[in-house]
């Protein structure tokens, strides 16, 4: 089964206790996810960071510590695992604008800024519980 490298951004708040978090359509499923996506061919992980976070979310984003792993199968790619490294992030500016590049690997259809408590319900759900333990690592 081949892997692939992706980086995900927990981007917080600026005044409010909470971070963002994206929702997907996945065939029909509504399943949370955090900013982020596959590193490209001659990328850093950092660059590809802020690219993903612009692309999604429209938001600058400075990167700070790293807080895990998380990994999933791709239900739109049978067969291909996601291993997503994820950093705490911070932004200036709380007016996120979801946008979609990728549809094979399921629409965003939106997003909202949640608290880690709010997130680890389990009416959020996530693509793997792996995501969730990453989670709890955030400092809010």
């Amino acid at each position: 089964m081949p892997s692939l490298a992706a980086i995900k951004a927990v981007i917080l708040h600026p005044s409010e206790p909470k971070f963002l978090a994206i929702k997907h359509n996945l065939n029909g499923k509504e399943i949370w996810d955090l900013p982020g996506g596959q590193i490209d061919a001659g990328e850093t992980p950092f660059e590809t960071l802020h690219r993903e976070a612009k692309e999604e979310v429209d938001l600058e984003i400075k990167i700070g510590k790293f807080l895990g792993f998380f990994w999933f199968l791709k239900e739109l790619k049978p067969g291909e695992q996601v291993v997503c490294s994820v950093f705490q992030c911070t932004t200036e500016n709380p007016e996120a604008h979801f946008h979609n590049f990728d549809e094979t690997d399921g629409n965003i259809v939106g997003g909202k800024w949640v608290t880690k408590a709010e997130f680890l319900e389990d009416k959020f759900m996530v693509g793997h519980p792996s995501l969730k333990e990453v989670v709890k690592n955030i400092d809010l």
